[in-house]
């Protein structure tokens, strides 16, 4: 089950550009905050984001330098 989940989301980053998926990511963990009564899975939500923004300020920064 875990290859399947594995092998979809690689589809998905060949066929979609990042930007939209870092956009339903960030959906995904603010619906997972919000409905997600476990403290820890929050944390995970919050990690998630900022993750997230981290490699979403390296690939700017990886842009910039290729113009």
């Amino acid at each position: 089950m875990l290859q399947r989940v594995t092998n979809v989301f690689i589809t998905l980053l060949t066929i979609f550009h990042w930007q939209i998926i870092g956009k339903v990511t960030i959906v995904l963990a603010a619906l997972n905050f919000i409905l997600n009564p476990d403290p820890y899975g929050r944390i995970a939500s919050i990690g998630v984001v900022v993750v997230l923004f981290l490699l979403t300020k390296i690939a700017s920064k990886y842009e910039n330098k290729e113009r």
